[in-house]
């Protein structure tokens, strides 16, 4: 009996340290990593370029941590002579929603994008949680989920679709934005992460049937030159209420394509008259690196952990075991 309750107790002791170095743990890695999105500066209603029209965009999505992926494709993009004036990321930047996995894949890579913009929208495992959805530790390190920005004669627009919905408040600023800000003008780009139709079957790869019909709705009173979505994990070209639409190769996750297995990114270009060439470009993917290997795990399944929750059951088990061992020791001084 006397040796049960020293068993519970060292239990809660141990229990308390894991509190204390996970919670020191946290501190410092978000002081250490959130310093590393300085150069993910929110394009939100910025007029770039006003003069510039000839230019050219990278389009790339659906890391899911690969970090040592993610690198490569953006140092391909760096390295080629379309000369890309910016980046777009159409989401699946991590694994499992978490600001400190967000702010630690910003660190990895941001020697690798350098001063070239990049402006993102999230994904559904950007938001998404063992089914809980919370896109709060997207928007605290990345930013807004929806915007508009312009770059020369170009419109962008950015939506937010990572729950597979668009709420209705969502919407009214889409047709706000079409209405009053699309005219201003010569050529509209909208982007987001999961396309409105499939070609091939995948589970939760679309949106839902309300929201594909409101968007229709929407797109059938504006013109809208080309749409961008990520999700897939293949290139295909598609047309829908009327625009036509690519999906991207993925930089990082599971490749669906089923002739080109690799990774890579969509090229698209812009000249006086609009929208000039819309292609896939993949990259020789060299997986050599095990150190990036055992990092993309350590953000997938250390950094992906939501601290908060971890530290509640620590606390709980703490509670539960000092009880009992308190419990065994006062059934001890009894004997």
């Amino acid at each position: 009996m006397k040796y049960v309750y020293k068993f519970f107790f060292v239990i809660s002791i141990l229990g308390v340290l894991s509190i204390f170095f996970i919670s020191v743990f946290h501190v410092c890695s978000m002081d250490r990593f959130s310093k590393s999105n300085y150069y993910l500066k929110s394009p939100a209603s910025h007029f770039f370029a006003k003069n510039q029209n000839e230019f050219s965009v990278a389009v790339l999505s659906d890391t899911g941590a690969e970090n040592h992926v993610l690198e490569q494709v953006i140092d391909d993009i760096r390295k080629s002579d379309e000369n890309y004036s910016f980046m777009l990321y159409l989401g699946d930047f991590i694994t499992h929603t978490s600001s400190l996995g967000q702010y630690w894949l910003l660190d990895e890579i941001k020697k690798h994008v350098g001063n070239m913009p990049l402006y993102a929208v999230p994904g559904n495992h950007d938001v998404f949680k063992k089914h809980k959805y919370d896109v709060r530790p997207y928007r605290n390190v990345m930013g807004n989920t929806y915007y508009w920005f312009s770059y020369g004669n170009v419109l962008f627009i950015a939506l937010d679709n990572s729950s597979r919905n668009i709420d209705d408040e969502q919407f009214e600023w889409l047709e706000d934005t079409l209405k009053k800000i699309r005219p201003m003008f010569n050529n509209c780009v909208i982007y987001s992460h999961i396309p409105p139709i499939i070609t091939k079957s995948i589970s939760n790869d679309k949106l839902d049937v309300l929201t594909k019909n409101k968007l229709e709705n929407v797109l059938k009173k504006y013109k809208v030159d080309v749409m961008l979505f990520g999700h897939v994990h293949y290139f295909k070209k598609n047309n829908f209420a009327g625009v036509p639409f690519y999906t991207t190769p993925s930089s990082g996750q599971v490749i669906r394509d089923e002739n080109i297995k690799k990774y890579g990114y969509i090229s698209l270009s812009f000249d006086k008259k609009g929208v000039k060439k819309v292609e896939p470009k993949y990259i020789d993917f060299k997986n050599d690196n095990k150190r990036e290997q055992i990092e993309y795990w350590y953000a997938r399944d250390i950094l992906g952990f939501s601290v908060y929750h971890v530290i509640r059951y620590l606390f709980f088990v703490t509670l539960f075991t000092t009880f009992i061992g308190s419990i065994f020791y006062v059934l001890n001084k009894r004997k």
